[in-house]
Parts: structure tokens; sequence; C-alpha cells
């Protein structure tokens, strides 16, 4: 069965034309088009600003950030996965959860203008465990911008459509003056995946 199912995902990843436009464009991976999509409608990567992207190999979104960002910005990587190196990104090897991590970024940048954070949590397919991993993953990212985001600083952060996603909105809602809720034409039809786009961060 796990051969099966195995066989049925890499079937669907390489036929999905995202897939076959990131090789072509020889971008890092499929998730440059959730980025781009999320950018044009919210504008939220401007020239100057440094950006943190957590979970960030293989590179995808800190090459599209560094590209926005341009060279009076700056982009600072994370990840507990090496990342092939990027022009104007500061990779961090580290897990974001652990003080050591946060120390280091501090000594790149105190502080952030954004923070992108487009990671899973390992899924069993048991609903009930995978919402619960991915409404802890939420909270403890949404807890690392008491560190490193500054006043007035945005959050993008994947989610998972669920009941709990309600609550865990109306805490962003506590730290941040608007949000939006988005899922991206790029995004596979059947996964609940979902971003939420939060700016203003109140401190």
């Amino acid at each position: 069965m796990k051969n099966m199912c195995s066989n049925w995902w890499l079937s669907e990843h390489y036929s999905d034309k995202f897939v076959k436009e990131s090789k072509k464009c020889k971008y890092r991976s499929r998730a440059w088009f959730k980025i781009d999509e999320i950018q044009k409608k919210n504008n939220i990567i401007k020239p100057g600003m440094v950006v943190l992207d957590i979970g960030s190999s293989p590179g995808g979104w800190s090459k599209y950030s560094s590209q926005k960002v341009g060279m009076s910005g700056k982009v600072i990587a994370c990840d507990i996965d090496l990342m092939n190196p990027i022009p104007n990104v500061s990779f961090i090897l580290g897990n974001i959860f652990e003080k050591i991590t946060i120390k280091k970024i501090k000594k790149v940048k105190k502080k952030v203008h954004i923070i992108l954070c487009d990671i899973s949590p390992n899924i069993t397919g048991l609903s009930i465990i995978d919402h619960s991993r991915w409404i802890s993953l939420n909270n403890n990212i949404l807890n690392i911008c008491k560190y490193l985001l500054l006043k007035n600083g945005k959050l993008i952060i994947k989610s998972f459509n669920s009941v709990e996603i309600k609550n865990f909105c109306k805490k962003i809602e506590n730290s941040f003056k608007k949000i939006k809720i988005f899922k991206p034409i790029s995004s596979r039809s059947r996964s609940k995946e979902i971003y939420i786009v939060a700016v203003n961060y109140k401190l």
C-alpha cells in the first residue's frame, strides 16, 4: 500500500503543471508560484525590507523575496536542512524554536519587517492528529513574532483549513490589525492548505 501511495504521489507530482513550469523556469520549487500570487494580491514584500523565511529550503521563497527587496534589503533564511546559497540571503542552519537559532538570527538583524513560513508539520493522515499539529505549529510561529518581528510588521504563514483555524485566526487578530485567509491557485485542489496574511503587527 505504501508503494502504491508513493507511486501515485510521484505521478501526480510530475504531471503537475506548476512543477513542470518551475523546472522550465529553473525555480527552486513550485512554491515560487504561491508566494508570487500572494505578493501580487497583497504587495507585501517591498524594496529595502528585511525578510525572515522560516523553513526556507530549498529556497524558492527566499530567492523570490531577495529579488523583491533588492540590494537595499535583506533576506534571512532559516531551516534545519541545508540550502544552496542565494545572493543577498543569509542562511542559518538551525531549529527556529531553539534559543540559539534566535540569537543567530538577531546577529544578522535584531528584528525583521516580514516573517514568511511555508512549513508543514509531519502529516499522519488522521484528521484529529494533523489538525492539532497544524495549530501547534502555527501557535509556535506566532510566538516567534514577539522576538523577531518589528512593530507594524507582516506575517505570511501556511495553515490547514479546519474548524480549529477560526480560533487561531482570532488569536492572530489580537496581534495584528488585519488578516486575510488566502488559497493560491497553485495549491493543489485536493489540498486543505491555506495561507494567512497578517499585517500591522501590534507588538
